[in-house]
Parts: C-alpha cells; structure tokens; sequence
C-alpha cells in the first residue's frame, strides 16, 4: 500500500506542519537532529534531517502556534519522530512536514530482527494513541524485534502495512510477562474483559455490571448494585449463559450482542437498538460460581480499556520468537497472532505461524497463511477467512456465523462450528494429521444448529479416516420431575462433570435415548436450592431416571463435494448407527463420478464378505427418513467361485416388500438404479428409516440354495451408494 492510501483512514488528522509561506529562504540545511536543533528557527525555518530510517523535511513551529492535536502529538512523541525541540530557541520546535503515515524508522527502529525496537514502536503507538490512529508503512526485508506483544494497546483505528516487512518477539523463555500475556506470542491485541494500560506489566479480570432484567426486544437492561460502568455513547458488550471453566478467563457466552449506550440513568442502561437475545438472571452459573453465566453488561470504552473500532494488517510476516524454549506444548502456538477488542479486523496478505481470533464483532482474513494452530473464540459476531491456507483448526466456539470460503485445510480432522451458522464454501480440506476417524468435528463448547459443506474437495490419505462429520450426543437423567414442564437434572456439582451444559439454547429440542424428541427448551439451566432445573414443553411424558440427550449438530447439508485420494471410497457422512438429529441433504456434483459424495456408503472395505454370508444381512441403519434418488453400485471384482450365479439382493426388511435391486456379481462394472424418489411420510416404498424400524439387508444369495462356501479370494468386491435427501 502507498501513502496515499492512507488518506481515507485519516480524514481529520494533521499533516502534522502546512508550508504556505512564499517568503524568500535561506538554503534548507541538512543534518542530524541535534544538530539542527542547534539553529535559529527564526532564520531556518525549514530543514532537512538525514539520518538514516528518519530522513524527512521538517519545519520550525512556534510552540504557541501548535494546536491542541500537535501538542498532544508532542508529548506522546518520546523518540523525535515527529518533533525535534529547538535548543537554540525553547519557543521553537521543528515538526516533520508529512508525518501522517508513519515508519517504526522514523522513532529510530533498526529493523534487523535481533536489536530491540521497543521504544520506537511503543513512542509510533503513543502518537497515534494521541491522534486516534496509527497508520503505518513498513520497508521490505526489515524485521522489528521487540518484547513487548501488546505494543498496540489502547488505539481506535490501526491499519498496519508492513510492505513485506516481518515482526518478532525477542522476549526469552524466562523473562517476566510482559501485559500478562505469554512470552512465545507474536503480536497481540488487548482482550475486552481485561484492564490494560500500554505502559503496564499486568493486568486483571473485568466481568462487567450484573443484569437484573434484559428482554428479547426491549432496548432497556436493569442492572444490579450501584450502577452500571457505563457512560452515554460507550459500546457495549451485553452477554450471558457462560461457560468458560477458568473464573479469570474472558467469557466464553452462548448469548451475547453489541450495542451502543444511548442513555444511562440510575440502574437502567437504554441502547441504541432491540436486544437480540433475552437475559435471564437466574441462569445456572456453572464453574464460574458467582462470576459465571449470570448475565453481564461490559463497557467497551471504559477508562481501562478501548475497543479497537478499526483495525487492517496487510502484507506483513510475524515470525517465531527465536527465545522461546519451553514448554514444548507450546511449540505450535509460538509466534501467533491474537486479535481481541475490536469492531472490525481485517487481514490481507499476512504470514504468522498460528493464529488466535478472539472477542470482537466482525473478522475477515484473505489471502492469508496460518500453517500452525488456528484458533477462533469468545464473542465474536461474523469470522470469514476467505482465500487461505489454515493449518490445524483445534477450537471454535462462541461465534455467531463461521465462514471458511475457498481456504486450504492442511491438518485436518478440524472442530468448525457457530452458534447459529457455520459455513464451508469451496476450498480444499485434508485429513493428514489429526487425532480422530474424522474429517471435520463439531465443537464441544456450543452446539451448532446449521453446518454447511457445499462445493468442497475433501482429500482422504489416511486409511483411518472413514467419516465426514463426528457429531457428538451428550446426556443427562432426569433426577426428578418437578412438573410437566419444569425438571431437574441433578446438584449443580453433578452437572459440571457432564458436558450437556454446552449444547443447551433455547427452542432445542432435547431427546430420549431413542432418539425421539422428548423436550423443547423454554429456559435454560437455573439453580433451585443447589439443584439445576430447566424448563420447556414437554413432547411426551417424562419420569425420573429418563435420559435426556442433545446432539452437538443440529442440521448437516453437503452440496457439489468431491472426496477424492487413496482412501476416498471409505469415507461416508457420519455414524450411521448414532442416534443423533442430523439431516444430511446431499446433492452430488457428477452423478457418474464415484468420489462424490451421497447421503451414505456401504462398502466391501468395511466387511469382509464370508461374513455377510455367514449371517443373514448386512443391516444399514442411516437412523431417519430418506427420500432416495438412485443407487449407485460399483462391482470391482467380479465373482470367481463354482456358484453358477452369485447375486448380491438389496432389499428393506421387513419383509414383504419389492427388492430394490438384483445385482448380478459375476461381471464387474457399475450398475445404476433409479429411484424417483419416495412418496408420503408412512412407510412407502423408498421411504427408509421411518422410526429407526426398517433397514437395508444386502444378501448373497443362490437362485435355488444358498451358494457354497467359497475362498475369500473367490468373492467378489462392491460398492453400493444410496443418494438421495434425509428428512
């Protein structure tokens, strides 16, 4: 980016000295700053410093002439980037003509990544801490070291570009924290419900004023104690129903929205628009304790804090601190970069080994490469990356909507997830690495009601990886019915030990162990006399010791994805056999291309076929309705055994009802069946699944008797794909 592009960012801030003057000059004399300094001002009203990094021309300025933007600028100014006092006239200083974009150069930065340029960066972040903003120019090939991650504390508007250059942390192993923040980041910004001052070494928790009444709707919030922290025009960060484990760690909420104060009188705080969310004040705390999921309202603008309002980081590397040692757990986060508190955040072109998202409204990164851990939670409206390459995505919670558009995934499994959309379009995601049989895994922090993969290449090189999605079912029993519609789920202590709490939202549905629904939540989880209760419209009687179960996956949608590598063959969506609420729409991108996707798999690989023999059938229960659409079946080796016909039946079960195909398995080749879809909820004939009381049997079976037992070598290999729509 040129200067020039800075123009739209500083609309309103100085060019720090105008030249309007057409009086006859002296020759612009040319030096270092102390020497400079040294002349009349009077006579030289113009010169030129040329040091090296901090060359420019400057303007001599009588200090009663500055105005109250320039003194400020003067004494945040500690390095003479700016500004050179006149030592041969005290009245005088001498000001950078054209200082509004600035260069860590021009506060004496070195730049050769091993020198620290703490003071430089944090005298540039003063300055524009006293302009409102800091635009910055970085040079290619230059490296800023520092110890200080936080260096950026306490600016409204930020729009860094590094123009190839690169950041560093120095700070060693053992040294002292620097902000409480932890020596291996590469650049940080402050966190909301932390205190943080760009001159302090530590730092402490702020949870924000309780909520005493909060409606969906209203634009009013009652608050509890004294009052709330807030003033007229402050932003805001109203949350709840928390569900961090750490009491000194930022909220981790379910519910929570951005507004602005309007008005503040007494104990009621009036906003600038409706509450999205409604926020009860007896929601069960959890391991919080007091300091929980009871609802907060959080000044974003306080005395203590600012909210970054802006914030663009373009064409720049942050690199590993070369100091860090140890732990080696840590190793993979070494260098990231954490971007907290802010409105907007934008990313273009940046290089950072790992990247940490975390609390603010709107995140974008494109063209943008994160080999290491990538991690993305706590309050966030919207997070795109679009066009990037991601290493391993090891959390995701507390976001509204999720988007990955057209990204590489390197080191896949990966947990994705939103609490009301998360989104993958396009792209390419790989299963190497990982820890699970899956490609991607939904969030254990929050359930996600509408996860969808549409026009995605998904790449299977490990012989293990056999699923698409891992949802994940969490249960409870019902300890004892309070009433038909109120039921408590246990002491509180018995509650944190399970991992429901998470999956909780209003208008869930929760279910039996059957599967079938069972309970729609009304509120969520409060505490009555040690006991968490919830309440909701029941959808079938309930008694004490019934488990409750909910599904970390609400709706599941793949559209136009291709599965291809080694092992393509033996992925399938998810656990057939889970009984979990997922709706799987799969839409194929080619018909006649084996790798893509339907709704479900059943392969050779996955038994082996003296056993299907050897038992009656091979029971498929997908666990819900299908509408089905075709069948595909591909014979890879055909039947070589002494039987004079080897046919594979697909049949529903129970019986009777018409095969769904007859598949002669002594030619290879692909067989198509069309379906032309079901008709009506009841049972009819392509309607598979109805009430988990039907299957899909596929038998090997002779025309007369059954065939002889064959050598495994004589047996033929197949695979059979059902596509179709899951209701």
């Amino acid at each position: 980016m040129r200067r020039r592009d800075f123009i739209g960012l500083l609309a309103g801030a100085p060019a720090t000295v105008s030249l309007a003057s057409t009086v006859a000059q002296p020759a612009v004399p040319r030096g270092t700053r102390s020497f400079l300094a040294t002349l009349d001002p009077v006579t030289f009203t113009r010169c030129f410093v040329d040091e090296p990094g901090r060359a420019g021309a400057f303007a001599a300025i009588p200090r009663a002439r500055l105005t109250p933007l320039q003194r400020a600028e003067l004494a945040a100014d500690r390095r003479q980037g700016l500004y050179v006092a006149s030592t041969a006239n005290p009245d005088f200083v001498l000001a950078r003509v054209d200082g509004r974009v600035l260069t860590p150069e021009m506060f004496g930065a070195i730049g050769d990544g091993r020198a620290n340029d703490d003071e430089a960066l944090l005298s540039m972040a003063a300055v524009g801490r006293a302009r409102g903003v800091l635009a910055m120019l970085g040079a290619r090939g230059r490296t800023y070291a520092y110890t200080t991650s936080l260096w950026l504390t306490g600016l409204r508007r930020i729009d860094i570009d590094g123009g190839g250059c690169a950041f560093r942390n120095i700070l060693g192993s053992d040294e002292p924290l620097r902000y409480d923040t932890i020596n291996y980041v590469g650049l940080a910004l402050p966190v909301a419900s932390n205190t943080y001052a760009y001159n302090s070494r530590t730092s402490r928790t702020i949870l924000g004023t309780l909520i005493e009444t909060a409606r969906a709707g209203s634009r009013e919030i009652a608050t509890r104690g004294d009052g709330p922290a807030v003033k007229p025009g402050d932003r805001v960060l109203v949350y709840g129903f928390d569900r961090q484990v750490n009491p000194s760690d930022p909220c981790c909420a379910r519910y929570f929205e951005y507004h602005r104060a309007a008005a503040v009188a007494a104990n009621v705080i009036t906003l600038d628009a409706p509450l999205r969310y409604g926020y009860d004040a007896a929601w069960y705390d959890g391991v919080h304790g007091s300091n929980g999921g009871a609802p907060r309202v959080l000044s974003l603008d306080r005395a203590d804090f600012t909210q970054i309002e802006h914030i663009r980081l373009a064409n720049l590397t942050i690199e590993v601190n070369p100091a860090w040692t140890a732990p080696p757990s840590s190793r993979h986060t070494n260098g990231r970069l954490q971007v907290y508190g802010y409105d907007e955040a934008i990313l273009d072109n940046v290089t950072c080994p790992a990247m940490y998202v975390g609390q603010g409204r709107r995140f974008r990164a494109e063209n943008c490469t994160f080999p290491g851990q990538i991690e993305v939670d706590k309050l966030i409206e919207r997070v795109h990356f679009k066009s990037c390459t991601l290493g391993e995505i090891g959390g995701w919670s507390s976001v509204l909507h999720s988007i990955l558009e057209d990204c590489r995934v390197v080191a896949g499994p990966f947990v994705f997830g939103a609490t009301e959309l998360a989104e993958i379009k396009g792209g390419h995601l790989s299963d190497q690495g990982g820890y699970s049989g899956h490609v991607i895994i939904g969030t254990e922090i929050f359930a996600t009601p509408l996860l969808i993969v549409d026009g995605a290449r998904i790449t299977v090189t490990d012989p293990a990886r056999n699923r698409l999605l891992q949802p994940n079912t969490y249960t409870v029993p019902i300890s004892r019915v309070v009433s038909p519609a109120i039921y408590e789920l246990g002491t509180r202590a018995e509650f944190d030990a399970i991992a429901l709490p998470r999956m909780l939202s209003l208008g869930l549905v929760l279910r039996t162990a059957e599967s079938a629904p069972a309970l729609k939540l009304t509120r969520l989880p409060y505490l009555v006399d040690g006991n968490v209760r919830v309440e909701g419209e029941p959808l079938r009687p309930l008694a004490a010791g019934d488990t409750l179960s909910a599904c970390n996956i609400g709706t599941f949608i793949v559209r136009n994805t291709l599965i291809d590598g080694p092992f393509a063959d033996r992925m399938r969506t998810f656990d057939a056999d889970q009984p979990v609420p997922v709706r799987t729409e799969l839409l194929p991108r080619a018909f006649d291309d084996r790798r893509s996707i339907g709704n479900w798999r059943v392969e050779s690989s996955d038994f082996d076929p003296r056993d299907v023999y050897r038992r009656e059938g091979f029971n498929f229960k997908p666990g819900r309705r299908v509408r089905l659409a075709r069948m595909v079946v591909d014979v890879t080796k055909p039947y070589t055994g002494s039987a004079p016909r080897r046919i594979l039946r697909i049949a529903r079960y129970p019986y009777p009802r018409p095969d769904l195909a007859l598949i002669d398995l002594r030619h290879a080749g692909r067989r198509i069946v069309r379906l032309g879809g079901g008709s009506g909820a009841r049972g009819a004939d392509r309607l598979l699944g109805v009430n988990r009381d039907r299957e899909i049997q596929f038998r090997f079976f002779n025309e007369a008797d059954p065939a002889p037992r064959e050598d495994a070598a004589a047996e033929p290999r197949w695979t059979c794909r059902f596509e179709g729509v899951q209701e």
